[in-house]
């Protein structure tokens, strides 16, 4: 068999297997902004359905292919609106978390006192930002807890808020780093992510 031939075989295979792989990952979105709808899917579920979304956009953008991305903005768009509303449904019927009383505000106050311009709970296309500093141009994701677990999180939230802010500082604000987590602080901070700890000790 000619090389060629062999190339444009693999070629269909591989665009065979994609959209295949985008037929599964979309029924699961489906499925996501369904639960999200009615108050039944958390946070992180709703922003890594959107992730998903965002790389059928870009690849329905390569394609060529309007009606593929017609669906995806649209189901991008609704996945925002239940992420959206579900947060301050959420708010209103919990009232301030640990998090929020105990490291987003105090932080925010800090900031503010120093004259900063801040936003708290700003939206972008990857979800939405605990606290933003205009002055700082600083994104800053906070956790209640400074454990391995809750960084690594904080740190795939700020990767994906990141492309909406290219060049901004990213940063996580935590009560305070967790002896077992100090690891991962470090490379971190190696990666350019900043750790803010609000009652270090």
């Amino acid at each position: 068999m000619p090389a060629s031939a062999s190339a444009t075989k693999d070629d269909i295979a591989r665009k065979a297997k994609q959209l295949v792989d985008l037929h599964h990952e979309t029924s699961l979105v489906i499925t996501i902004l369904r639960f999200a709808r009615s108050g039944h899917a958390t946070d992180v579920m709703v922003e890594q359905a959107i992730a998903l979304v965002e790389r059928h956009i870009a690849v329905a953008r390569d394609q060529g292919d309007d009606g593929m991305l017609r669906s995806a903005v649209d189901l991008k768009a609704g996945l925002e609106e239940a992420l959206k509303n579900g947060v301050d449904s959420l708010r209103s019927k919990l009232g301030p978390t640990n998090e929020a009383l105990k490291v987003e505000e105090p932080l925010a106050r800090a900031r503010r006192a120093l004259g900063h311009e801040i936003r708290r709970q700003h939206r972008c296309a990857g979800g939405i930002v605990d606290i933003f500093d205009l002055t700082a141009d600083e994104l800053i994701e906070c956790k209640f807890r400074g454990s391995s677990a809750a960084l690594g999180e904080a740190a795939g939230q700020l990767k994906r808020y990141s492309k909406s802010f290219p060049g901004t500082s990213l940063s996580i604000a935590v009560r305070s780093i967790e002896p077992e987590a100090s690891w991962l602080a470090d490379v971190l901070r190696r990666q350019g992510i900043a750790i803010i700890e609000i009652e270090p000790g």
